[in-house]
C-alpha cells in the first residue's frame, strides 16, 4: 500500500480508486507509524505522524498519508528526496525492521521546524536504536535539510489526487479563526474548548451530540515567543514544538511530555490538550521552573485579560470558556529572572 487521500467516504492509491469505509478496512492491513499530510491553505503543507491503528476516523479525513512502504516508493521517485538517500542507504532505512525509523527520519526532513539534533536524537531512541546511531543519524538529516531543493513542488506531488477545493477547513464548522468572533461563543452553555485536531476528533467522534470549538487556528494559540525573562505559549502549538524550548528552560515540562506521550502523539497533541490531559501534573511541572505564570484570555477585539496561575481553580482544566473569554496563551516568568 503506498501513500493515499481520505475524505470521507473513499481513498485514493496510485493503482486507482476504491470505496471503502474509513478507516476501519485499512487499519488491519498497516502496523506502525504513518506519515499524515494535511493542507489547510493553498501550498500550505502541514506534517506529522499518525498511528493509524489507533487515530480517530476524523483526523484522517481530508489528508494524503503515507506508509512506511509508501514512504520508500516516494523517496525513489520525488527528487525532492534525494539529499535522504546517502543516509537512507548506509542505514538500511527501506528494510521492514527500520520502516519506524524511516518514517521518522523523513518526518524530521520535511518539518519546517528547526529541530535541534540533540532532540531529533532523543526522539530517533524511541523507534529502538542506540544513541551512537541516532546522534549520528540526527546529525545527517540536519545536514539533509540546508541541502533540500524547495522549488519541486510538493504540494502538487502529494496532493495530485485531491479534487480542487477539498483541504482540512472544508470539514470543520466549528472552528474560530478570528478572535472578534470570541463573544459570539464565550456565553454558550455547553461549550467545550478543543486546542488541536486529534483530540477534537478523539472526543467529538464519540460525542456526536455535544458543542466543541476548535481554536486550533486562532492565530492568538499558535505562536511562541521568547526573551531573556519570559516565556508566551500559544495554547495551540504542538508537544514538539512545546519540546524545542522546554527541553532547556522548563525541564519538568519536558521531562512529563517525554513520560506521557509517545513520538507520534508530540506532533499531533496541543499543548491546550496536554495541560487538558494532566492538569495538576502540568501545573506542578511548570511551577518547579517558573516563578510565575498566567494564563491569557481573549475576550475579542483586542481585548485580553491575564489571569495567574495560582488563582485558578484546581479543577479548571481549559475545558470551558472562564471569565466571558477563551484562553489563548500562557506568559511563564522564568526563574533567575527580576
Amino acid at each position: 500500500m503506498a501513500g493515499f487521500f481520505l475524505n470521507e467516504t473513499e481513498y485514493n492509491i496510485d493503482a486507482g480508486h476504491h470505496s471503502i469505509t474509513v478507516p476501519e478496512a485499512i487499519r488491519d492491513e498497516i502496523k506502525g507509524t504513518s506519515l499524515l499530510i494535511r493542507q489547510f491553505l493553498p501550498d500550505n503543507l502541514s506534517y506529522s505522524l499518525v498511528d493509524l491503528s489507533s487515530a480517530p476516523a476524523g483526523l484522517l479525513s481530508g489528508s494524503m498519508i503515507y506508509t512506511p512502504k509508501g514512504l520508500v516508493g516516494l523517496l525513489k521517485e520525488c527528487s525532492f528526496f534525494v539529499p535522504l538517500s546517502g543516509l537512507v542507504n548506509e542505514y538500511s532505512l527501506t528494510r521492514p525492521e527500520n520502516h519506524e525509523l524511516l518514517t521518522a527520519v523523513v518526518f524530521f526532513y520535511l518539518n519546517l521546524n528547526p529541530f535541534p539534533t540533540d532532540l531529533m536524537s532523543l526522539w530517533l531512541m524511541e523507534t529502538g536504536i542506540a544513541k551512537d546511531t541516532a546522534d549520528r543519524i540526527s546529525e545527517a538529516v540536519f545536514i539533509c535539510r540546508t541541502e533540500k531543493d524547495e522549488s519541486t513542488g510538493l504540494s502538487d506531488k502529494f496532493f495530485k489526487k485531491v479534487n480542487p477545493g477539498v483541504s482540512t477547513n472544508s470539514f470543520y464548522n466549528h472552528r474560530l479563526a478570528q478572535p472578534d468572533d470570541i463573544p459570539a461563543f464565550t456565553g454558550a452553555e455547553g461549550l467545550a474548548l478543543v486546542y488541536d485536531l486529534f483530540t477534537f476528533h478523539r472526543i467529538a467522534d464519540n460525542h456526536k451530540g455535544d458543542r466543541y470549538l476548535l481554536l486550533d487556528q486562532l492565530p492568538e494559540t499558535g505562536f511562541i515567543v521568547q526573551d531573556h525573562h519570559h516565556l508566551v505559549l500559544g495554547l495551540s502549538i504542538t508537544l514538539l514544538e512545546l519540546s524545542v524550548i522546554s527541553e532547556s528552560v522548563l525541564p519538568e515540562l519536558f521531562n512529563l511530555i517525554l513520560r506521557k506521550t509517545v513520538l507520534w502523539e508530540r506532533s499531533l497533541l496541543s499543548l491546550g490538550s496536554f495541560i487538558q490531559l494532566t492538569g495538576a501534573e502540568f501545573t506542578e511541572s511548570i511551577s518547579k521552573s517558573a516563578i510565575t505564570a498566567s494564563l491569557v484570555i481573549s475576550h475579542g477585539h483586542g481585548q485580553y485579560l491575564p489571569v495567574p496561575y495560582a488563582d485558578i481553580e484546581p479543577d479548571y482544566i481549559l475545558h470551558k470558556p472562564i471569565n466571558d473569554g477563551i484562553p489563548v496563551y500562557l506568559i511563564i516568568k522564568r526563574q533567575g529572572t527580576s
